[in-house]
Parts: structure tokens; sequence; C-alpha cells
């Protein structure tokens, strides 16, 4: 009877576990030497030594390894008491009505700080401004939340919209813009397309009159400069001048810069529409 088919079966292992065993079975049952096994297996002297020693010791500790077992991939596997459902988990969603307003609740977050903002943002009735200049809003995201979604961005000095979604999921940043947690990158990025001049126009005029008094509540004098922001939208009504960062010259804004004094702020009106 030709056996080599057999033979083969234990002589040349094709899984791994599999070799694990023959090789040690040839160490400590057959007494091989361990350059030979090393050499039949395809092991390197180092790794065979390493598999030796470790498999004492789990033998001293009463542990035997599973030889004929295939290694579990991927997440583990729930019992079906724990989970009754096969659908996944489900998400969050940027909502004003799930916003729980509960006391003594408390969240953590790496970036707390932006609930400083909160009292002078209260103080100038925030949301009647964003109501007033006419933004766009729906039932589960309304014009405030929106626009204190992107806020967060610029107040967390993140300079593009898609960065939205390293905080889509921290509840507490959902606390900050008034909804459950921070609305999705497609979302931010489409609110934005959705706004007009008119509206920025009017928050901007209602922001500078607000906040004015409380930052210069004694200021009788101001100074004017002029600088200069790289524009990068359709350049026909632009002139170009020279960008002392970038070392050549390119389509710019003429920004008019308004200082009051003897407070150390600046307030900025933007004209994008007219060339130098």
């Amino acid at each position: 009877m030709d056996d080599t088919c057999c033979h083969d079966f234990f002589a040349h292992p094709a899984s791994t576990f599999h070799r694990r065993f023959e090789a040690l079975r040839a160490f400590f049952l057959d007494r091989h030497p361990m350059t030979e096994i090393a050499q039949q297996f395809g092991y390197r002297y180092g790794t065979l030594r390493n598999l030796v020693s470790e498999f004492r010791a789990q033998c001293r500790t009463g542990r035997s390894p599973p030889f004929f077992t295939t290694p579990a991939c991927g997440r583990p596997k729930a019992s079906r008491l724990e989970h009754s459902s096969t659908q996944p988990d489900p998400q969050d969603t940027a909502d004003c009505h799930q916003l729980a307003l509960t006391s003594g609740r408390s969240l953590r977050t790496r970036v707390a700080g932006v609930f400083l903002f909160l009292p002078l943002l209260a103080r100038l009735r925030f949301d009647d401004m964003v109501a007033q200049a006419g933004y766009p809003g729906s039932g589960m995201v309304p014009p405030g939340a929106a626009l204190l979604s992107l806020l967060t961005l610029k107040l967390l000095d993140k300079e593009r919209r898609r960065h939205i979604t390293d905080f889509d999921f921290d509840q507490a940043l959902g606390l900050f813009a008034g909804l459950k947690v921070l609305p999705k990158k497609s979302y931010a990025t489409d609110y934005s397309y959705r706004t007009t001049r008119s509206c920025q126009q009017a928050l901007l005029s209602r922001w500078v009159t607000s906040v004015a008094p409380l930052l210069f509540p004694d200021a009788q004098e101001f100074c004017l400069d002029f600088h200069l922001i790289p524009f990068r939208g359709e350049p026909e009504v632009l002139e170009n001048h020279y960008l002392p960062t970038r070392g050549k010259s390119g389509s710019q804004c003429p920004e008019l810069l308004r200082l009051r004094a003897p407070k150390s702020c600046f307030l900025l009106f933007q004209r994008q529409s007219h060339p130098r």
C-alpha cells in the first residue's frame, strides 16, 4: 500500500500550527538536534529556540498551546445572549431634539476651552443675530447650531471643513453647538455653499455693532491701516500685488484695518468686489 501522501502530511506540514507541532515533537520526543529540526521545517535557529522556550513555559504553567486551531481574525464574535440582533450599533445624529440637558450630566472632552466663548455668545444673543441675518437651517439643525458647528472649527484652529470628522463623535462639542453631536463633513460642506454674501454681511454688521461696545467701551480715537489677503476666486476684478510670504505677485483683496486705542484689538472689513 502506497502511503506516500500520509508520510508527506507529517514530514512536510502545511499549516503553521501543524509545522510547529512537528518541530516541537521532533525536539522533545525524538530528541533530534535543534539545527536539524530548523533546517527540516524551515525555521531559523533563533526562532525555533524561542518556540521551545515558550512551549516549556506554557507546559510548566499548565497551559498547552492549541496547535490545530485557526487563530481568530478581526473582532471577537459576540454571543447571542449579548446581542440578539446582528445590526450595527446606531450612530449619534446631529439633532437638536436629541440633545440631553439633564441636570448633573458630565461629559469628557480634550477641547473644553471652546466653552469659554459661550458667555460672549449668550450676551450678544448670537442665535438672534443668525436668524435675523437670514441663514438657512432645518428642523434638526437650526441656523444657529449650523453656524456654531462651523465656528467650532475656527476656535479649534482647523482650517478645512473636512476636519470636522475628527470631532463629530464628541458630545461635548455637540453641546456647544446645541446638538447631540457635530454634523458630518458632507453637511458642513453643503451648508457653506447654501449661504449667501448678503447673509454674511448682515451677520458681520450686527456682530461688529454688538461686540464693539464690549471690547472698546471707552474708545475715543482709532487708526487705519491697509492689509492684503490672497484671493483665490475669479481674478478678473482684482489686481496683482506682491505677496511677501510667497515671494511673488498674485490676486489679493485689500482689507481695511480699524484699530481703536488704547485696546490692542482690531476690526476687519473685507471688500472682495473692489480692486485696489
